[in-house]
């Protein structure tokens, strides 16, 4: 596949969608994302040259907010509602909207991956990247994100 690797992702980046038209639990993101992310594994530093079309993306998924609200005991629309999921923290019910944290999940994930495959080739991206992540080690509804808390180096 090395040898097909600059012509796929030529292709990936010539059909690459409008992403601002994407709802945050789109699949074509979610795939998009993914298969740069492979192919970065496959090209390591050569995929640098790419990170300027990936980037908005990745960031723009990474930076999701999802809705959450507090419940009132009589709320049991929300609790009925399978794109919303529930959390008791102490005496008090949280509803979280779960779309897009799939996404918003799997986005932080590809930024460790870029930053450990690339190392200084990712440096331009470190900035945004750290304002977006550490407000993230205090998310307390998806369990993805404790994954990519503190990365092991290789």
């Amino acid at each position: 596949f090395i040898n097909d690797c600059y012509e796929v992702m030529q292709e990936l980046v010539k059909t690459q969608v409008d992403f601002d038209n994407l709802g945050n639990d789109d699949p074509q993101v979610a795939y998009l994302i993914g298969a740069w992310t492979r192919i970065c594994k496959i090209l390591g530093k050569d995929f640098e040259q790419y990170l300027p079309i990936v980037m908005g993306p990745v960031l723009k998924a990474a930076a999701f907010k999802p809705e959450v609200t507090v419940l009132a005991d009589e709320d049991t629309e929300i609790d009925e509602d399978e794109n919303w999921e529930v959390l008791n923290v102490g005496d008090q019910a949280f509803g979280i909207k779960t779309t897009g944290l799939e996404e918003k999940a799997s986005a932080c994930s590809m930024l460790v991956c870029y930053a450990r495959e690339l190392k200084e080739g990712f440096v331009n991206y470190v900035e945004e990247t750290t304002k977006l992540m550490v407000p993230l080690l205090r998310f307390y509804f998806h369990e993805g994100q404790y994954l990519h808390r503190s990365p092991r180096t290789s």
